[in-house]
């Protein structure tokens, strides 16, 4: 499964509410109603629009090989050792797949 290619942008509706949609308008991603205040309704609608760079930034985070090395410590801290790792890039990880819509291994 793919989603629209970002970049995504927040605009305001005619109506009441906000439109997350591509740069150039062409195709809209996600409406968004003010059923909550105002501040908190745009604050929503850009943390969608900022997907696409969150996973992107999230996957070149997890590959970077600057980032620290993971060496399974934090396994060892678990208390099923063969659960999932609760570390960041454990957890980087798990969004990723939900962003992919993809089972976590």
């Amino acid at each position: 499964m793919t989603y629209t290619p970002g970049p995504w942008t927040v605009y305001t509706r005619l109506d009441e509410g906000y439109r997350v949609a591509v740069a150039n308008m062409a195709h809209a991603v996600a409406d968004i109603d003010e059923w909550r205040p105002e501040e908190e309704t745009i604050a929503n609608a850009h943390l969608i629009a900022a997907a696409p760079d969150l996973l992107a930034a999230l996957e070149r985070a997890l590959t970077d090989r600057y980032v620290p090395y993971h060496a399974g410590m934090c396994e060892a801290m678990l208390p099923d050792p063969h659960g999932p790792c609760d570390c960041w890039k454990g957890q980087a990880r798990a969004a990723i797949a939900a962003a992919r819509a993809k089972k976590v291994k």
